[in-house]
């Protein structure tokens, strides 16, 4: 695509895509808006940035966030690291108070979110920046506009690097903000906490949920660890691992509780009510066609919803774009680091494609949202555990996971657990809801 820039728009930068159409449409529109315009260098008490150096993790301390932890408009805090006390006390000029904008600078780069008030003490990763303000402009309204169409513009022509793409404090100390009314800041404070709050409840559910499915199957939150035990030579025959943690008892027991709560149970290579689906498709045959392209990383572990997507043209798929997916789906990573990114495909992403490092499940004779849970459980995940293989990067690979046991369960327990899943899908649709709308009101007040 060809474009026309005026010499009065030429800036600092000289590379043709800083100027591309739409960001020049953006330029102008923020330029022309109504509002004054504050770069964020005029309102910044503190703008830095986390550790440089990577420190001594430990088992529990202090949290330690990095940019995977930073996502729109809240803190994932389901995988963090720890570091000591006196690492903390080092790194004094990164420790996070109620308030803080953070925003990622690697990874998803530019999306911000706002340190709640009832943060425990946690501290900063390189690839986080740390942004205090004054209170004469609302932190939660500057997270928001980051996330903003108009926020990322300025951030997307701002970042450097191809390969790996970074973003620094002095593009960051340049982001223009434009100064919305004191009253729509603080609606926009009030909605992100309404998001928060339904997606605490979204969670929670889920939590319930599982409870329900457990207390179904007889089947306890989890299993003693043996720090010896005995295997018969009759079991390694027929198993042909010779990995000692794969005899654990409590594989065994898992098995032994479903059985004893009367559950006829099938491994998913013969079951009646889901099939493993290797239904593919090849983008490249239609190098123009766009596609809606699904990772492991655009699905939130927490409520199990893919909650984004990469627009790509057929050309540009990558080889692991291949799995043909379709409403109801369940997808399953096999790489056992994103076990908590068990996905059920919604009407959104019907016909979309996901990548290989999913295993697709379709429901035969089985509510969907039963399924989801299902796979979601320690039922599955401790089984999952059990195949696991490599050293580095453990994974499950095809063979084993069809040896995995499913438990079928009468349909009145199937409709109790997928009352509780669609509850807790509701809530959480409501809070990405309130997060869009957010974000459209800035946009349509600035065009």
């Amino acid at each position: 695509m060809n474009s026309i820039v005026k010499f009065s728009e030429l800036e600092k930068r000289f590379d043709s895509e800083y100027y591309a159409p739409e960001y020049l449409e953006k330029e102008r529109n923020l330029r022309n808006c109504k509002y004054d315009l504050c770069p964020i260098s005029s309102i910044a008490e503190v703008l830095t940035d986390g550790a440089h150096q990577t420190p001594t993790y430990v088992e529990d301390g202090i949290m330690f966030l990095s940019s995977g932890n930073i996502r729109d408009l809240q803190l994932d805090l389901t995988d963090t690291k720890s570091i000591s006390q006196q690492a903390h006390k080092d790194l004094a000029r990164t420790q996070v108070r109620a308030g803080d904008v953070l925003i990622a600078k690697s990874g998803r780069i530019g999306t911000a979110a706002v340190a709640p008030k009832d943060i425990d003490e946690c501290n900063l990763y390189e690839g986080v920046a740390l942004l205090r303000t004054s209170a004469d402009i609302d932190p939660y309204y500057i997270a928001a506009f980051l996330n903003s169409e108009y926020g990322q513009y300025q951030i997307t022509r701002s970042k450097k690097g191809v390969s790996q793409p970074h973003l620094h404090l002095e593009e960051i100390e340049e982001i223009r903000i434009p100064l919305l009314s004191k009253s729509f800041q603080s609606s926009v404070q009030d909605r992100i906490k309404k998001s928060h709050h339904a997606q605490i409840k979204s969670k929670n559910l889920l939590i319930e949920a599982e409870k329900e499915l457990l207390n179904i199957l007889g089947v306890p939150k989890s299993f003693k660890q043996h720090l010896t035990y005995v295997s018969k030579f009759s079991d390694i025959s027929v198993d042909t691992r010779l990995d000692s943690k794969y005899y654990q008892p409590k594989y065994k027991k898992l098995i032994k509780c479903m059985e004893k709560e009367g559950h006829e149970l099938e491994t998913i290579s013969e079951s009646s009510i889901l099939q493993l689906s290797d239904k593919k498709i090849d983008p490249t045959d239609s190098p123009t066609k766009s596609y809606r392209y699904i990772t492991i990383g655009n699905v939130d572990p927490d409520s199990g919803i893919i909650v984004e997507h990469n627009d790509i043209l057929g050309h540009e798929a990558p080889n692991r774009a291949r799995m043909s997916i379709n409403k109801s789906d369940i997808l399953i990573p096999y790489l056992r680091d994103s076990k908590d990114s068990v996905a059920i495909v919604t009407d959104e992403y019907d016909g979309a494609v996901a990548t290989t490092g999913f295993y697709v499940i379709k429901s035969i004779d089985a509510l969907p949202e039963f399924i989801f849970a299902l796979m979601r459980s320690p039922v599955i995940q401790l089984q999952m555990d059990q195949q696991e293989s490599g050293v580095r990067l453990t994974s499950v690979n095809k063979k084993s996971f069809k040896k995995i046991q499913i438990p079928k369960v009468k349909k009145s327990d199937q409709e109790k657990i997928a009352d509780i899943i669609n509850k807790s899908f509701i809530k959480r649709e409501k809070s990405r809801n309130l997060v869009k709308q957010i974000k459209s009101e800035i946009t349509k007040k600035l065009k």
